[in-house]
């Protein structure tokens, strides 16, 4: 225990310390980190695949997931003490940390990769022209090579929101270490993810909130005794188009050569990440639910040649 106080962030004379000047354990306060198997979680799912295949150039898979995942925590196991606690500083909590002691699944609710609607598929159609196909099927060897061996292809993901926990703003009324999170004051205020949300008629850009300053007064932080409410408010999802292009042209005795064309996120569309805005009643209400970052990517488009034999 008698260590430099380096380690603890405070000074190194600390005259009002029975324990002497250099003594880890602090008059104030005192932690410990302990791992514990009592976390619990549930999935349950309703899961449709539909494949499909229209003669023998266009094939597709179409897929639905109605779901509900619960739990206390979704963090990795194997995470330290302080990560993957869902915020940017060391007391967010979040993660896999119990705030009362005595009531150790007070913070179960939404997994934090909760959807209740998935919706993707995918196409691949090989256009029908050239040598075997419906059109031009007798061309000359020069024209197959110009018409044949076109392929077009997508891919196409749509999820309902993910689910965001509202901060407490820097209380500890239950757990002097570790914050819990914000309490309703009554229902949560719906997330509508605006493009364009307005403070006092000044547009502060994407938000989960239309309107932030009143989506702040409807949290409280939470009292002695209390861990708050985990994931109870839902924000964007995700949706994405990628599309596909190649051409096949014949090299003899089997080799061939593939030239593609792909792009991602076709319809160029915005998706924000509502794990990255971390909301809380301490910050500034121009700032309460902004978001941050996005889940998509800018459209781009790559393109490859390769010797397939």
């Amino acid at each position: 225990m008698d260590v430099p106080a380096s380690i603890t962030g405070l000074t190194s004379a600390l005259p009002s310390s029975k324990d002497g000047p250099y003594t880890f354990f602090h008059d104030q306060f005192a932690s410990l980190y302990a791992w514990r198997n009592i976390g619990t979680s549930d999935y349950n799912a309703l899961q449709v695949t539909y494949n499909v295949r229209w003669g023998a150039n266009l094939q597709g898979q179409f897929n639905y997931t109605l779901s509900k995942s619960f739990d206390e925590a979704s963090a990795a196991q194997r995470i330290g003490p302080y990560e993957g606690t869902g915020g940017t500083g060391d007391d967010l909590n979040g993660g896999g940390i119990v705030i009362n002691a005595w009531d150790p699944l007070a913070l179960r609710g939404l997994s934090d990769f909760n959807a209740y609607h998935q919706v993707n598929g995918n196409v691949v159609y090989r256009l029908p022209f050239g040598k075997g196909q419906r059109m031009a099927a007798d061309a000359s060897p020069v024209l197959n090579e110009l018409i044949g061996g076109w392929h077009v292809s997508g891919i196409f993901r749509w999820t309902s929101g993910f689910p965001i926990t509202i901060d407490n703003g820097f209380t500890w009324a239950t757990d002097w270490n570790i914050e819990g999170d914000a309490e309703p004051n009554g229902p949560p205020p719906v997330a509508s993810n605006p493009k364009n949300a307005y403070v006092k008629g000044l547009d502060i850009g994407p938000d989960i909130f239309q309107n932030p300053t009143a989506a702040e007064a409807a949290f409280r932080p939470e009292w002695p005794g209390e861990s708050g409410v985990r994931n109870n408010v839902i924000g964007d999802g995700m949706f994405d188009i990628d599309t596909g292009v190649s051409k096949d042209f014949a090299l003899g005795e089997g080799k061939r050569l593939e030239f593609t064309w792909q792009t991602f996120n076709l319809t160029n569309g915005v998706r924000y990440d509502v794990r990255a805005a971390q909301p809380s009643l301490s910050y500034d209400p121009a700032e309460f639910g902004r978001y941050l970052s996005t889940l998509t990517t800018p459209r781009f488009m790559q393109f490859a040649l390769r010797i397939v034999f």
